[in-house]
């Protein structure tokens, strides 16, 4: 089923093996754009994964364990089902470890910058989100929604603009 279905949610296994395809993780032979990750066999996958907490369908280990290599995604408490809805602020803060040469925009101008301090206090870093967002209209980023596959795509083409694509 090709079917995009753009407001349904999005899995976090989804979201980082999409980013995952985008930045290097692909199997031999295909043509990637970037070439910063690379993408782990599944007897890699399991290894670099066997001392994690994470529950992530067996398809969806080799990008993770690309990910979580490079240190673009963590163990988080409460954020270790990879099979659940990925929410807007850790796609962003994952998308934009990727960005490491894109400006980052100013979280402070956002009126719900409080919910992105709980995040930052959850996960134990300060988060910094490459210029990839705009929010809303009336001012919030609302990071703890679930991100849409609509979202999703969006994200990935501006990071992919900003990178001059």
């Amino acid at each position: 089923n090709t079917t995009l279905k753009p407001n349904n949610t999005i899995t976090r296994s989804e979201f980082y093996a999409m980013i995952a395809r985008v930045f290097g993780a692909l199997p031999k032979g295909q043509t990637t754009l970037y070439s910063t990750l690379d993408l782990k066999s599944p007897n890699e996958a399991e290894k670099i994964l066997s001392n994690t907490e994470y529950k992530v369908a067996d398809w969806a280990k080799p990008y993770v364990a690309s990910l979580h290599e490079k240190g673009v995604i963590k163990e988080i408490e409460g954020y270790t089902d990879l099979r659940a809805n990925i929410t807007r602020i850790e796609a962003m803060d994952a998308l934009s470890k990727l960005l490491n040469k894109v400006e980052n925009v100013d979280l402070n101008k956002f009126k719900d910058v409080e919910e992105i301090k709980k995040y930052e206090k959850i996960s134990g870093e300060k988060v910094e989100i490459a210029d990839i967002i705009s929010g809303y209209e009336d001012g919030t980023l609302k990071p703890n929604n679930n991100l849409t596959r609509a979202e999703a795509i969006t994200l990935i083409i501006n990071a992919l603009e900003k990178l001059g694509w």
